[in-house]
């Protein structure tokens, strides 16, 4: 039998749908401390430092991002790819803490735990470690709430929003490299994370370059991305501006209208099927030709979300 259009695109969506499969497992090995990890001696500061231009494109202009490192900080004996997907994960987190913006802290430093302090703890053994510190200057947390945070499954964000895993995941990872997390909060004023990872002997690795991306070419054409998980959002509009295109984003139904009645040159609709405040997607799909000079739309299938 001939493999037509329709058997393509039949197997891209099995393939899409074992892939967020394997990232869900994935997650939940982390979480249990069950997952395979590459430690290698490295310098926080150095990896940090490349995540930087990252982070900003994924908080967005109303984050002002600060990062701070003693000079003479201690290598560390760590995963290198699973600590920049901690610091990634928790950044996410204080954005959505901070809806109208406000101030990312994110400080490396040195700590000495000692036989009084590591015997109070879980599975922790005194001695010297190195320190991430990320602090927002968001909404905080209730102290109830602040015991169950690491939770699997657990989440404070409205249903849809989020798997609760992140700060799990996050956790296990610690964990599993023989480390330490703690976290501070102040509703209404801000939250720490504060990450301790083993000192280790020897030089540090040099950071991995940032893998150079193709230089955009110049485009004229507009899309608006419609999306409620802001992690989806996020990815779409920076990987849609990578490649030069002009991109507005919405959370629903409403907000879209109001960007393709004030754009009224947008190319290309781009959204999800179910989203809140009443209007769904195949709605703005119908509702945009009378509107803008937009005769393409894709909706974006539930199975691509990430949170």
């Amino acid at each position: 039998m001939p493999f037509n259009e329709r058997h393509q695109k039949l197997a891209q969506t099995i393939v899409r749908m074992a892939e967020r499969g394997a990232e869900l497992i994935q997650q939940l090995l982390a979480c249990y401390r069950k997952q395979t990890l590459s430690p290698k001696i490295i310098s926080l500061n150095d990896h940090i430092t490349a995540m930087t231009s990252i982070l900003m494109r994924c908080l967005g202009a109303g984050i002002n991002i600060v990062q701070t490192g003693g000079a003479e900080l201690w290598p560390c004996l760590v995963d290198p790819r699973q600590v920049e997907n901690a610091v990634l994960n928790l950044a996410l987190n204080t954005r959505d803490a901070m809806p109208d913006g406000g101030n990312l802290s994110i400080e490396a430093a040195t700590a000495f735990l000692d036989d009084e302090y590591a015997t109070a703890q879980a599975d922790l053994l005194p001695g010297e470690y190195v320190t991430i510190s990320i602090t927002d200057t968001g909404s905080g947390t209730a102290r109830d709430v602040l015991g169950r945070v690491f939770e699997p499954f657990f989440t404070t964000k409205e249903q849809g929003k989020g798997k609760g895993l992140g700060l799990s995941v996050v956790f296990g990872f610690v964990k599993q490299s023989d480390g330490h997390v703690t976290i501070y909060s102040e509703v209404g004023r801000s939250t720490t994370v504060k990450l301790y990872l083993p000192r280790a002997g020897g030089l540090p690795e040099k950071a991995a370059d940032p893998v150079p991306h193709n230089q955009p070419t110049d485009r004229d054409e507009s899309i608006l991305v419609v999306e409620d998980g802001a992690d989806v959002r996020t990815l779409a509009v920076v990987l849609m501006s990578d490649l030069g295109y002009n991109v507005f984003k919405a959370g629903d139904g409403p907000a879209a209208m109001s960007i393709l009645e004030r754009e009224r040159h947008t190319d290309l609709l781009f959204t999800d099927v179910i989203l809140p405040s009443g209007m769904n997607g195949e709605a703005i799909a119908d509702a945009a030709p009378a509107i803008t000079r937009t005769s393409r739309s894709y909706t974006c299938p539930a199975s691509l979300r990430t949170r």
